[in-house]
């Protein structure tokens, strides 16, 4: 009996997955890449990768080496465990997907990490960007797109204060 209680509580065992990559952005400047720029780029990555698992980064920590700048974001709700498997996984895409670009985008459920050989810390930009859309037909859900809107409003209304107000 003591066995079997045993066995079947280790059924219960939840065990993380690995996040989902969600896409990815290079620059057009490839094969542009100077010696130089790769190793300030290979350094970065490592500094960025070593930093994701501290936990006074707070999820985020950008550095520079050179002219590669570069940055990690992490999702408020991911522990630093969970943060530094994600930044390591999106340095590894970084170099696969975008070999001799001189400007990276790489997202994950998890996270987002970025490089460039240009400087962007503190400047407003609308790219690059990630664009994601459902499959589902949303027409079998909703039959007045009217009704639709009217449930994002209702919805928003309701999540902006329990936002503005949560206490972590």
């Amino acid at each position: 009996m003591i066995l079997f209680y045993f066995l079947s509580s280790m059924l219960i065992v939840s065990f993380p997955t690995e996040a989902a990559y969600t896409g990815h952005n290079c620059s057009t400047l490839a094969g542009n890449s100077t010696s130089t720029f790769k190793s300030n780029l290979n350094q970065l990555l490592s500094t960025l990768s070593s930093n994701a698992n501290r936990n006074n980064t707070a999820g985020f920590y950008n550095a520079t080496v050179g002219t590669a700048y570069g940055l990690f974001l992490c999702r408020g709700d991911v522990s630093a465990r969970v943060c530094e498997e994600c930044v390591a996984n999106a340095t590894s895409e970084a170099l696969l997907r975008c070999p001799d670009n001189q400007q990276a985008v790489v997202w994950y459920d998890n996270c987002t990490l970025r490089y460039s050989n240009q400087p962007f810390y503190s400047e407003a930009a609308t790219s690059p960007e990630l664009e994601t859309w459902s499959e589902r037909n949303l027409t079998q859900y909703v039959t007045e797109p009217a009704d639709l809107d009217d449930e994002l409003i209702t919805t928003l209304d309701n999540l902006v204060p329990k936002a503005a107000n949560a206490s972590y």
